[in-house]
């Protein structure tokens, strides 16, 4: 005997002990991912069914929402520590951490359902008016704009608010870098310097600051001169942390000019001599690794007392694919020693320098198709 059809929706609906009758319905998930759901009841079988099916059309149409208590300080809270931290590498964790203590410093008690794209305007001008730069404030509007986008993926609210605004607009800043003449003269006072050795890789790799002070012993191949970028550095309040290298391409091999290893041997002896025969080219005087702050603190007393232009410690990587660039190293060599991922964003962030290659292209062209002095010009005009 063939059972009848159920209709739709009716197979969630049944009737207690009571005699009430009941169904539930999805609601997505929780913060946690947990399914979540919603009890209907009514007192016949038809109010209910009918019931069910209107919140299964609200629900398709992406309309429901359960309400719950979950404040955007827990959401972000679980959602750096289950989705963001287990994806990405130290830095981009620590960036991601400190981004999101701007936004809970001032949403975090607000309901993540009650978050509105005017509130997040609100957030925006408050950070302006503390003096928060145009950079940090667009930093903490993508970071948002993700964070909720999960939530919607996750149902826990049916449309993301950061999308109906713009993020703040970063103007470019003027890339400032050293001359040839002003990294020598750097480099000439302070060779007795106990970094020399590093100022000296820095401006003839390209090497970012966290990949200097990752850098170990085991990473340098003095018998052909090369060097393996395997890890970077960062700094994460009062510890330093060991991650992995940003991209696939940042993890790479750079061949080092002689001048450089030379430098490398005597650094070398140098920590020997000062007791740290430990795994890092470059530690701090303890011994142990080095700090980010402590690294910038030395360079900007370095660059004071060799009178060169003021720069950060992270614009020597910008000097050494500037020069490299200038001297008429191909954009693509240039690319794979700086561990850029494309070479479009070689050639975006050191656009400055085209001017000085589109010269010295012409000057060589001249070279190869001039005219010898008194020479004829043949004219191909047909007759």
């Amino acid at each position: 005997m063939k059972t009848k059809r159920r209709r739709r929706g009716e197979g969630a609906v049944y009737q207690r002990a009571d005699g009430q009758w009941c169904a539930s319905i999805s609601q997505g998930y929780d913060v946690s991912g947990k399914r979540q759901r919603r009890m209907i009841y009514g007192k016949t079988k038809q109010e209910v069914q009918d019931q069910l099916l209107e919140s299964q059309t609200h629900a398709a149409r992406g309309a429901l929402v359960k309400p719950n208590a979950i404040t955007i300080a827990q959401f972000l809270t679980s959602w750096l520590e289950d989705k963001v931290k287990p994806s990405v590498r130290v830095p981009t964790y620590l960036h991601h951490c400190w981004a999101a203590g701007h936004i809970i410093e001032h949403l975090g008690q607000s309901r993540l359902q009650n978050v509105t794209p005017a509130a997040i305007q609100g957030l925006q001008g408050e950070m302006a008016r503390h003096g928060k730069g145009v950079s940090t404030r667009k930093d903490i509007h993508v970071l948002l704009k993700r964070a909720l986008k999960h939530a919607v993926r996750l149902h826990l609210i049916h449309q993301n608010p950061c999308d109906v605004l713009d993020a703040p607009r970063v103007p470019r800043k003027e890339m400032k870098v050293w001359s040839a003449e002003e990294a020598r003269r750097f480099l000439d006072v302070i060779r007795s310097e106990r970094l020399y050795a590093l100022y000296l890789l820095a401006l003839t790799t390209g090497l970012r600051r966290g990949e200097l002070i990752g850098l170990q012993w085991g990473d340098i191949d003095f018998q052909r001169n090369r060097l393996s970028v395997r890890r970077v550095a960062a700094q994460a309040g009062s510890k330093m942390l060991i991650g992995e290298p940003k991209t696939a391409s940042s993890r790479r091999n750079i061949d080092l000019p002689v001048v450089t290893v030379q430098a490398l041997r005597e650094h070398r002896k140098a920590m020997l001599a000062e007791g740290h025969p430990g795994p890092w080219v470059f530690p701090g005087v303890t011994g142990k690794l080095m700090f980010g702050c402590a690294l910038w603190r030395n360079f900007r007393v370095l660059t004071l007392k060799a009178g060169v232009p003021i720069i950060r410690a992270h614009d020597l990587r910008h000097t050494a694919a500037t020069l490299l660039l200038e001297m008429g190293e191909p954009a693509k060599v240039v690319q794979e020693r700086l561990g850029h991922s494309n070479i479009s964003m070689t050639l975006d962030h050191y656009a400055h320098v085209t001017p000085g290659m589109q010269r010295q292209a012409a000057t060589k062209l001249d070279g190869l198709f001039a005219q010898p002095e008194g020479g004829a010009v043949h004219s191909h005009r047909a007759e």
